[in-house]
């Protein structure tokens, strides 16, 4: 008696990919069928399933503030009766600085992507057959995020509404009368954030 010759079939699918953020689930189909009797049948399916992400912001901010102001230094001299007077104004500086650095933002899906809709089949065989079907299926997210942030602020600031002189004068009422010196600095440093959606 003559035994039907053996039939050896193998089927394999190797997928490999790196997935785009919000990608979408690719398919796979893998299928071993209507083979003879006495047949060998392997079907094998491999997916791997990988997304990184990188950023790097480096920021260095360097503010130098100088102010100077003064309504001082007013003399009343060699006078004779009379009132004579000075009146300066109000020195008033405000300067507000504000350093915002850079930052990371990065949306990805728990699992870079949606996850492939994988299917293996071997059906419909004859007797004696030896059928092996493998299916791997991995996902990896990798997200790396850097910020590095260097900020200086140098500030010099002098107000001056003094050194004022009243001499030499004779029967008289002299006055000096300066105004309010005010400076007032407002400096906000915020540095680079990470934020992973």
């Amino acid at each position: 008696m003559r035994l039907p010759t053996a039939l050896l079939t193998l089927a394999a699918a190797l997928v490999f990919f790196v997935s785009p953020v919000l990608a979408e689930a690719p398919q796979i189909d893998t299928t071993i069928e209507d083979n003879g009797a006495g047949s060998f049948n392997a079907a094998s399916t491999v997916v791997v399933d990988k997304t990184k992400v990188g950023q790097t912001n480096v920021t260095n901010t360097q503010t130098a503030i100088f102010i100077e102001q003064e309504s001082g230094d007013n003399k009343i001299s060699g006078t004779t009766g009379g009132s004579p007077s000075i009146e300066s104004g109000k020195l008033k500086t405000e300067v507000t600085v504000s350093n915002l650095t850079g930052y990371n933002q990065a949306e990805v899906d728990p699992c870079g992507c949606p996850q492939p809709d994988v299917t293996t089949e071997i059906k419909n065989n004859g007797v004696w057959s030896k059928n092996f079907a493998f299916t791997y299926v991995k996902s990896k997210t990798k997200v790396e995020q850097t910020n590095v942030t260097n900020i200086g602020n140098v500030l010099g600031l002098e107000s001056d509404s003094g050194d004022n002189k009243i001499y030499g004068t004779t029967n008289g009422n002299p006055s000096i009368k300066t105004g309010k010196s005010k400076v007032q600095v407002t400096i906000t440093n915020q540095s680079g954030a990470n934020y992973l959606l």
